[in-house]
């Protein structure tokens, strides 16, 4: 799992569920999200990584650890990600890494 995709997963969660406390293996609803903040996780999450994957991913990868590994299996976008790097400030960091463990330029 990347370390970088991990980072940026708990500081969606934290900034969406308001709290510092983000536990690496509670299930989003546990940890007080709801379906209105799990849209909003959704798009944030897309927004940070550029990951492209469908809403219903999160049920089934509900936990911190497990968004991480879905995000760090997913190929970086060719383009930048939909919101710029005003509303993901390590993207940057996260493509670069993305580009470098799969050996592209």
């Amino acid at each position: 799992m990347d370390d970088d995709v991990t980072a940026a997963v708990r500081a969606v969660w934290r900034d969406v569920l308001g709290t510092a406390d983000v536990p690496m293996d509670t299930p989003f609803f546990e940890a007080g999200g709801d379906s209105r903040r799990l849209v909003v996780l959704y798009e944030r999450l897309k927004a940070a990584t550029g990951a492209s994957f469908p809403a219903a991913a999160l049920f089934e990868h509900s936990t911190v650890r497990a968004q991480a590994e879905l995000l760090s299996g997913i190929p970086a976008p060719a383009g930048p990600a939909p919101g710029g790097p005003a509303a993901a400030p390590d993207r940057g960091a996260l493509l670069a890494r993305r580009a470098e463990a799969s050996g592209q330029p």
